[in-house]
């Protein structure tokens, strides 16, 4: 019995001191305070392997958030505490009594303790804070199916995800002689999403060239108490083309390469109003990244990567996604 199961079990124990000094724009207020945020946590999972072909996985994790402003120089009676806890579980099946294919359904729960800065603090003029806010909980279901053959991957999903008291802002104001909003973070009733992912690679044989690629649809509905919209910041399609290099020099050497091509549809979003305040046009960038590793276990590692290489407008989200770039990173695990 205890051979067809692998168990495993967790703690995890997180705390944040977080101590702000900002100097905003002229007429807005300066925001000094010190927090805390403590996340204590523990995790329990059996994966129990039924029979040849069929596995069943399941899981639980408890988690207690405590968050405190300690001292907030601007407003020093404003609510300065709390806690949330939850309990979520996942249950997944897989099936692989096909060669090369692996058939999986999975559900599961999840939990988000609001943020410091839209419970407590705000941002300056920009993002008034909410006391009232609750945690988000969703339920999340998958349906999927994996080819893995000798050199070619696949990988196709559907899934529906459910948030209740999704944390979303609206608009409250504006500042004055000015078309700048002035927001607040609020619970919305619900937040559902559903689509479709494809993911694929393929190793040239005899070479250490890797083409790959992705591909996500999803629709959206966000509601709140008054009306329902569709315009909240999530693209409709986007997806990733790329090419990987890979070689062993010897046993104490690797270099590798990767070259990707983004791409997101054009999308929207209202102010919490109901009417468009954002179009965003999404876009197209291109990244490449060089490395190597080094060592008898290869564990210092170095990469050097260019985003946006060609310069191109790109909003794949909420912000400006920045023009040609360099990221510089260096790591050695011990």
């Amino acid at each position: 019995f205890f051979s067809s199961h692998n168990v495993s079990f967790g703690i995890e124990a997180l705390m944040d001191d977080l101590t702000n000094h900002s100097i905003t724009a002229t007429g807005a207020p300066e925001y000094t305070f010190d927090a805390t945020q403590k996340t204590f946590a523990v995790f329990l999972q059996d994966q129990w392997n039924i029979t040849e072909d069929w596995t069943l996985t399941l899981g639980l994790r408890q988690s207690w958030i405590s968050t405190s402003l300690d001292y907030f120089e601007e407003d020093p009676d404003r609510e300065n505490s709390s806690s949330d806890s939850s309990l979520v579980g996942n249950i997944g099946l897989v099936y692989t009594g096909f060669e090369n294919f692996a058939i999986r359904a999975q559900y599961s729960q999840g939990f988000r303790a609001p943020p410091l800065a839209s419970q407590f603090t705000g941002t300056g003029l920009y993002l008034r804070p909410n006391n009232n806010l609750k945690p988000e909980k969703s339920q999340n279901y998958e349906l999927g199916v994996r080819y893995s053959g000798s050199n070619l991957t696949l990988d196709s999903s559907v899934f529906y995800n459910e948030i209740d008291d999704v944390m979303t802002t609206r608009v409250i104001g504006y500042i004055p002689n000015t078309t700048w909003s002035v927001n607040e973070t609020i619970n919305a009733a619900t937040y559902t999403s559903y689509g479709w992912e494809l993911d694929a690679a393929w190793n040239i044989p005899g070479t250490d060239f890797t083409p790959y690629g992705n591909v996500s649809l999803m629709k959206t509905r966000l509601e709140h108490e008054t009306y329902t919209t569709r315009a909240n910041r999530v693209p409709k399609a986007w997806g990733t083309i790329g090419l990987k290099w890979d070689r062993q020099m010897d046993e104490q050497s690797r270099l590798f390469a990767n070259f990707s091509y983004r791409m997101s549809s054009p999308y929207k979003y209202d102010g919490g109003d109901g009417e468009i305040w954002y179009r965003h046009k999404g876009g197209k960038t291109a990244d490449l990244t060089v490395g190597f590793e080094l060592g008898t276990e290869q564990k210092f590692k170095a990469t050097l990567t260019i985003k946006n290489m060609f310069n191109k407008e790109f909003e794949p989200d909420y912000y400006y996604y920045p023009g040609m770039h360099a990221v510089l990173g260096v790591s050695y695990e011990f």
